[in-house]
């Protein structure tokens, strides 16, 4: 679950904060002063993630639901074999109504995430 959560970017905004922790608990011989720190950084973290959020809450419309359907967590699928399993025809119209939304919204990702167009792409679902 974490490895999703940006805490690093709350620690680099806290980052004198975060090596006086760790520096009193090494003083210390204890971890609890550092731990006690972490623990701020990941609620905060979750109470940004829970704010914007709710600021800008997620429209999962039909057809993100009807790529969703599709992919498995263990299947990687090239566009080809969307358009395959879900009978459609146009690439654009998949491009622009499924890949692209959930990209967008973090519910799927690229197996290349540097190479988007590369013929070898294959969305895999998070």
């Amino acid at each position: 679950m974490f490895f999703h959560l940006p805490i690093e970017n709350q620690i680099k905004h806290h980052q004198q904060e975060y090596y006086d922790a760790n520096s009193k608990s090494h003083q210390e011989g204890s971890s609890t002063t550092f731990i006690e720190f972490m623990l701020d950084m990941i609620f905060a973290t979750l109470k940004k993630l829970i704010e914007d959020i709710k600021r800008h809450p997620m429209e999962v419309t039909e057809h993100l639901k009807q790529l969703l359907a599709v992919l498995t967590t263990d299947y990687r699928v090239t566009a080809s074999e969307i358009l395959t399993l879900m009978g459609l025809k146009s690439r654009e119209n998949l491009r622009k109504n499924y890949p692209h939304p959930a990209l967008k919204a973090g519910l799927i990702k690229l197996e290349l995430p540097g190479h988007s167009t590369s013929r070898n792409q294959r969305y895999i679902k998070n």
